[in-house]
């Protein structure tokens, strides 16, 4: 486990996205290293049953800025062969959401799945911000 995800910058920018991608070392299934895409969108990832059953939006959150690794390897290792990225955002009232994600090369593809998986917001990685997911019937 990295003693550097999240570094000291990811947590003051209030979030990060890391690509999980398959180990060369004997003994790790899989390594964690921050993503740097440069175009696409990312959406968050969130099983209709978890929505729906247990009334969840994040996979997992804290206020520990110390939890944060921890969860970021458990959320990799919970959904490593599902998602090939992993990541974090800090709400307004400071509270760190954890959550698997899908990388779309198309606005389109992502605003369908943001909607599948009932997210209110996608990442744009060109722009750097997030937009909206409009709501069923209001488009």
């Amino acid at each position: 486990m990295s003693q550097y995800i999240p570094n000291h910058d990811d947590i003051t920018m209030g979030g990060a996205t890391y690509s999980v991608l398959e180990s060369e070392m004997s003994g790790e299934p899989f390594t964690i290293t921050k993503a740097t895409l440069e175009a696409g969108y990312q959406v968050g990832y969130m099983p209709r049953r978890d929505r729906v059953e247990y009334d969840v939006t994040s996979w997992a959150t804290t206020k520990s800025p110390e939890a944060l690794e921890y969860l970021i390897w458990a959320c990799a290792e919970r959904f490593h062969g599902i998602c090939d990225y992993v990541g974090f955002w800090k709400d307004d009232n400071g509270v760190f959401h954890i959550d698997p994600s899908d990388h779309h090369d198309t606005l389109e593809g992502a605003l369908h799945f943001g909607k599948s998986y009932g997210q209110l917001t996608v990442w744009d990685w060109a722009e750097m911000d997030t937009i909206v997911v409009p709501v069923r019937g209001v488009e």
